[in-house]
């Protein structure tokens, strides 16, 4: 047998590599239209989960259009906070579709968390009310801080951002942070309902919830709803009450409840997120319609993102090769 070499890439391989967000926008615009056009596998993740609050989970998928494979291995553990260490960690590996081996080994932290923000800016694009102006987070942390300013580079035109996390040093810290990046007023909330209450945009970004804490009375009319951690951090009257119900994939949402997601059902589905970005199906079609938009994950997502790392890095020859 012959002897392969793939590329490792770290976190700092990775981040020298100066991806922009216009690059992560377009990544992230190429796999969901290919979700959308249903020229992907993308099975429902799998996963194990060591604690009741903590997860592992596979990512595989392969886009046809972009001859793109692979897979994602990623673990959410909420404890690590305490512990000074990522809540969120992955590793993925890219694969040569024509002939399975392994092109590329790579951190995958750095990137679910960019491609994340992506797919809420791409959504957003779509479904936020033009007129949005104030950005709602509930959960201070990484994705939330990471989604404000990626949702600052896609709407320019929000001008205010409101924050509110379970721990209120949290919330100051965050407030601290994006003043200085986002050079727009940051303010901070007491409670869920008056974040809710004032945003045009509202993302949660919590970790697993025992119990909702968005209910449909707090919310604007024309709001754009978009959260991060499937459906616990809403009520059932949210979920079943906005005008449009929108999710990133149909068959996915259904494992994610028979994990104890979605406890009233899952909601009418107006369409999923690659349809919507396909250009198969409108976004928001008026300025008073409710909208969510729930994006729990997609490894098409990550292979899509993980292949062009991959590339970039060969040209700038970036990476360390490894032999197979």
């Amino acid at each position: 047998m012959g002897k392969y070499n793939f590329l490792y890439l770290s976190e700092a391989d990775i981040c020298s590599l100066n991806i922009q967000w216009p690059e992560i926008f377009h990544c992230m615009e190429l796999a969901l239209s290919e979700h959308g056009n249903k020229t992907v596998e993308n099975p429902p993740k799998p996963g194990v989960h060591r604690y009741s609050d903590s997860f592992m989970h596979a990512m595989p998928a392969y886009l046809k259009t972009m001859n793109a494979i692979g897979v994602k291995w990623v673990a959410g553990y909420p404890s690590n906070r305490e512990k000074g260490i990522p809540v969120t960690t992955g590793l993925q590996i890219i694969n040569d579709a024509d002939t399975g081996l392994p092109l590329a080994v790579m951190d995958a932290t750095w990137s679910t968390m960019m491609r994340t923000a992506a797919v809420t800016c791409i959504s957003a694009l779509r479904c936020a009310s033009a007129d949005a102006r104030i950005l709602g987070i509930i959960g201070a942390g990484v994705q939330g801080k990471t989604n404000a300013v990626a949702l600052k580079e896609a709407l320019p035109q929000i001008s205010e951002v409101l924050l509110y996390d379970i721990f209120p040093e949290a919330a100051l810290h965050a407030q601290e942070q994006l003043s200085s990046q986002l050079g727009i007023p940051v303010r901070t909330a007491q409670t869920p309902e008056e974040a809710a209450r004032q945003s045009d945009i509202l993302i949660t970004a919590t970790q697993k919830l025992t119990q909702p804490i968005v209910r449909l009375e707090w919310l604007k009319e024309g709001v754009l709803c978009l959260p991060l951690e499937s459906s616990r951090a809403w009520y059932n009257d949210v979920l079943f009450g906005v005008d449009k119900f929108i999710n990133d994939d149909l068959e996915q949402a259904r494992l994610y409840q028979r994990q104890g997601a979605f406890t009233g059902g899952i909601p009418d589905y107006y369409a999923e997120t690659g349809e919507i970005i396909a250009g198969l199906k409108p976004g928001r079609e008026n300025p008073l319609e409710r909208i969510m938009v729930m994006n729990i994950g997609l490894g098409c997502e990550d292979i899509a993102f993980g292949k062009y790392i991959y590339e970039k890095a060969v040209k700038m020859g970036k990476g360390t090769r490894l032999e197979l």
